[in-house]
């Protein structure tokens, strides 16, 4: 804590001190009240389900964004217009101010403080940014190909899973860790519509603000939390990073 104090923010610590990291892992703990009976999630239980929300919904929504993206951009139909410009209007609505209408929404289908069905109604058309990406991404692909694919016997089924998919998998990818960024630091659903459940980020948002309880983690152990917390968003972008800079499309055609 002295270090933090009299040093540089960006300089490293004079001296390593690992006991904080074993401390803070003992005080990720989470007690729930629930119909009059208390439950309590340790840190076992808190990765558990930040891993499943973190990786799963966001994949979820994603496709669904895609299919969507893939369909509005390479096929001509009627209503294609207003499906394109209801995605830009979804991109642009601010949704700050839905809070609490969501969440009457939530409760009155009967997914409140469920997970498998929040994680279901995930599945969407248009995902903010991610539905212009997607379909500009799309948009660049040559339809060529897929005709080349449909006289060799392919049908759009395959064309789209096989063919264009893959050439956009690169976006997918950038998306998804850009999604996976923010619902792996997301408390606000589980505090608010997720009682039920802790993840990490919960875990750590009640150990900041119970600082200055007796028995409370200290400043650097809170630090050390945060480090901990950091690893898996820093094992993801690293393992990751060649498939985002990629490029799918190479030269396949002529004239």
């Amino acid at each position: 804590m002295k270090d933090y104090q009299t040093m540089s923010k960006f300089a490293l610590p004079t001296a390593l001190k690992w006991q904080n990291f074993t401390k803070i892992i003992g005080k990720f703990k989470y007690k729930v009240w629930n119909e009059g009976v208390q439950t309590e999630h340790n840190i076992g239980e808190m990765i558990t389900y930040s891993l499943i929300w973190s990786s799963i919904p966001p994949a979820w929504s994603l496709l669904g964004t895609m299919l969507c993206a893939y369909v509005i951009s390479k096929y001509m139909f009627k209503g294609r217009n207003f499906l394109y410009n209801l995605g830009i209007v979804v991109m642009i609505v601010p949704i700050i101010g839905s809070g609490a209408s969501g969440y009457m929404l939530i409760r009155n289908l009967g997914i409140y403080d469920n997970m498998f069905l929040h994680i279901i109604i995930g599945f969407g058309g248009f995902s903010g940014m991610g539905f212009m990406m997607f379909y500009a991404a799309f948009k660049a692909i040559p339809w060529e190909y897929a005709e080349a694919a449909f006289v060799d016997g392919a049908g759009h089924f395959r064309v789209c899973f096989q063919l264009m998919i893959p050439m956009v998998f690169p976006t997918f990818m950038a998306l998804y860790l850009l999604s996976f960024l923010g619902a792996w630091n997301d408390y606000s659903t589980f505090l608010f519509t997720l009682p039920s459940y802790a993840n990490l980020a919960l875990g750590l948002f009640v150990i900041q603000n119970n600082l200055s309880m007796a028995g409370a983690a200290t400043q650097t152990e809170l630090f050390a939390g945060i480090a901990v917390i950091a690893i898996p968003t820093v094992i993801l972008c690293l393992s990751t990073q060649k498939i985002i800079t990629s490029k799918f499309m190479v030269g396949g055609l002529k004239g």
